[in-house]
């Protein structure tokens, strides 16, 4: 796995929906493997609802998960655990990113690495 997106939410589910739908637009190369993480950081409205349902129609790379300790950076530790990629890639949860941006990120990584 190249790239674990990580993206911590609450109670932004509408929001998130549009993020999730710009991460499945972007222009990918099939030789990028790619993931995204979602943490629900305990969420109090339908966004545990909201996700099961966007997961059966959509991408297999997308995982979800559900952090009932309180606080960001113990969602984005859950991401980071369960993460597969060797780049890690966080994102807010009302983002649109542009349809290069998996491509500025890999671009951006092979020239560090060169």
């Amino acid at each position: 796995m190249d790239i674990s997106v990580i993206i911590s939410t609450y109670n932004r589910s509408a929001k998130l929906l549009k993020t999730l739908d710009s991460l499945s637009s972007m222009d990918v190369s099939d030789s990028i493997e790619w993931e995204i993480l979602v943490i629900n950081n305990n969420s109090t409205d339908d966004t545990d609802r909201v996700m099961k349902a966007y997961m059966r129609g959509n991408s297999p790379n997308l995982k979800y998960f559900v952090e009932e300790k309180q606080g960001k950076s113990f969602a984005l530790n859950t991401g980071i655990r369960n993460a597969a990629g060797n780049i890690f890639a966080f994102i807010d949860d009302d983002v649109a990113v542009d349809k290069k941006w998996m491509t500025g990120i890999t671009k951006g990584v092979n020239t560090y690495r060169d």
